[in-house]
């Protein structure tokens, strides 16, 4: 994956290429892809639709520079700033700022991984809950067995499943037996 840095300014450009650093240093684009972003710059007007849904969705982090402190405050109504600095900016400072925005962006694509995994993992518990309640009141053994399958087909999100019973005769010899079958993709 690609970390970008856009910059309006010629000058923030050419300073960041000759930080060695391991971003991709570009004018700003039309379109923001994919790959984590930052956009630096000292014009708002830079700011688009598209920018404000890459900083939504966790693509991008936007860095205004401005050459007073006087007017900060002002845009941070309008437009989802990352950080603010003012006056005449240290390269080595706005590598940091960089550092940190894609930090801060990793971070949050990484919140938004688990929130997705512990929801997933919630719905795996009430679906075995559903089924340890049915254990309990089902007393049509086919019914439960249905019920067995088709819950576990939910949990491991599979388009079709089995169910094989181990049986055994009068003379202790066990085999399989297949019993139950269900596929959302075939009439089987």
């Amino acid at each position: 994956v690609f970390r970008l840095v856009y910059c309006q300014d010629n000058e923030i450009e050419r300073l960041l290429k000759g930080q060695n650093c391991d971003w991709i240093i570009a004018p700003l684009p039309g379109k923001f892809s994919d790959s984590p972003a930052v956009v630096v710059a000292d014009d708002l007007k830079v700011f688009s639709d598209d920018l404000r849904d890459a900083i939504a969705n966790d693509r991008a982090r936007f860095i205004h520079l401005s050459q007073s402190a006087e007017n900060l405050s002002d845009p941070a109504h309008v437009v989802p700033v990352f950080r603010f600095l003012a006056g005449p900016v240290r390269i080595e400072t706005l590598c940091r700022m960089i550092a940190a925005a894609f930090e801060n962006l990793a971070m949050s694509q990484r919140q938004a991984r688990l929130e997705s995994e512990l929801k997933r993992a919630k719905s795996e518990i009430h679906r075995l809950n559903e089924i340890g309640i049915a254990l309990s009141t089902e007393r049509d053994r086919e019914s439960l067995l249905d019920l067995i399958l088709q819950k576990s087909r939910e949990i491991t999100n599979s388009d079709a499943g089995s169910l094989y019973l181990v049986e055994q005769d009068d003379q202790g010899g066990r085999w399989l037996r297949f019993k139950f079958a269900q596929n959302d993709s075939m009439n089987v």
